[in-house]
């Protein structure tokens, strides 16, 4: 057995994570960002569509792209374990699950994980305490003086377990589908932890797993105070942001990728994956959380004909309206230097609005979805590649989002909603 396990290691994609200098509570984003980045030193593909659902699904996902880099697995190595206890002497809960998670995922899937058996037996903070419970011990147990009980009650709000016995534990019954706030807590935790510079990746981590569930459940109806405080400080602190560095954007040349990169992006996504001809199509107002939604419609709409192999995020111009983003990709990122003219729309020359047009931006083609109801527009997508030759790269994205202003939506800001979208990358044919 140890034969077999030491040439399955050999062939495994190696993933070394040393936890020092991790943020306490951050361990599984730390392993998951180590494991991508031992993929995309092997070569291995993009993720797929459904990439950011749970960890589960960001496992498999990982396995998948390892396989077809050629490797037969994943060989996580855990080290410096001991550092994320400081400074309370224990591991954050959520570290030690995300340790039981991967050793339990290598009992069922091609995946060793590894870590000194000393770690094992490091303390965890798990088991909780109501704090009405703990209240009444401390009056129940006062015997002594005042300081006595307040250093008692700051011991038991929490108990201590070994990371062993979490690992030893069974696997806990998923729960069923939450309603639409039932995760809120979470999601308004994450936005307040979020302080001070963070890296592009980090924020767009952020964006899709905390903000935009929050800011649609209290759009959907959800009342809590705290969620909708926490929606409105990271959209405003988002806002304020963008609008001071949009215009140092064009000077300085430090920026994120923007819609007005659409040509370049879709250029080199082609010669990545060997496209013999690339279109940029744009489906206007397609925001982030809906692009999901279109793209996984047209994947299954496209009979085959067209593979999803890539992705990216792009931040919109302002303001955040159809024509400012035309007037971008036409001119590049010279158009940010000058002050934006409001004027009306490109006419539709006669042309339903849920149909792919051909348009001319500048000296190139651009195809265009003017309509987003998600089904229309994924019908039209998606019988838009049906008809493109074999080893067309077809570059769908979003030119701007919108927000939801009392049951309308609104365009034309600067909210995370409006600013942020999503392309997808097509390549049509029998790519067998």
């Amino acid at each position: 057995m140890q034969e077999v396990l030491a040439v399955y290691t050999q062939r495994a994609l190696a993933v070394t994570v040393r936890a020092y200098g991790t943020q306490r509570g951050g361990l599984a984003e730390h392993i998951e960002e180590a494991i991508e980045s031992a993929l995309r030193a092997a070569g291995a593909g993009p993720a797929g569509i459904s990439f950011d659902r749970d960890e589960d699904t960001r496992l498999s996902d990982q396995l998948f792209r390892a396989r077809r880099a050629g490797h037969d697995g994943i060989a996580i190595r855990l080290t410096a374990l001991r550092a994320l206890c400081a400074p309370v002497g224990g591991l954050d809960a959520a570290d030690a699950q995300a340790v039981a998670f991967y050793t339990r995922a290598a009992e069922e899937r091609p995946i060793t994980f590894e870590m000194e058996d000393a770690d094992k037996m490091l303390p965890a903070f798990v088991v909780a305490k109501p704090l009405d419970e703990v209240l009444r011990g401390e009056m129940e147990s006062e015997t002594e003086t005042e300081t006595e009980t307040e250093t008692e009650t700051e011991e038991t709000e929490t108990e201590s377990v070994s990371l062993a016995s979490i690992i030893a534990a069974p696997e806990p019954e998923p729960d069923p589908e939450p309603e639409f706030d039932s995760r809120w807590p979470e999601y308004v935790a994450a936005l307040e932890a979020a302080r001070g510079p963070q890296t592009l990746a980090s924020f767009e981590r952020l964006f899709v797993h905390s903000y935009l569930p929050l800011a649609n459940a209290v759009d959907a109806g959800l009342t809590e105070r705290a969620a909708d405080f926490a929606r409105e400080e990271f959209r405003r602190t988002f806002a304020r942001a963008y609008e001071a560095a949009l215009p140092t954007f064009a000077l300085t040349g430090k920026r994120p990728r923007m819609v007005l990169d659409a040509y370049d992006v879709a250029a080199k996504m082609g010669r990545a994956h060997g496209a013999r001809n690339v279109q940029v199509l744009l489906v206007e107002g397609m925001r982030y959380d809906v692009a999901s939604r279109v793209v996984t419609r047209v994947a299954a709409l496209s009979e085959g004909r067209g593979a999803l192999v890539d992705r990216v995020t792009l931040f919109s111009a302002l303001p955040t309206c159809t024509p400012r983003q035309l007037e971008t990709l036409a001119r590049g990122v010279e158009a940010l230097k000058t002050a934006y003219d409001d004027r009306d729309g490109e006419p539709m020359r006669g042309r339903a609005a849920d149909a792919v047009r051909r348009m001319r931006i500048g000296s190139r083609d651009l195809y265009k979805v003017d309509l987003v109801d998600t089904e229309q527009a994924a019908e039209a997508v998606a019988k838009h590649l049906r008809a493109q030759s074999d080893r067309t790269l077809v570059f769908v994205f979003g030119d701007r989002g919108f927000r939801w202003d009392r049951g309308v939506a609104k365009h034309g800001g600067a909210s995370p909603e409006e600013v942020i979208v999503s392309g997808h990358a097509f390549l049509v044919g029998d790519l067998r």
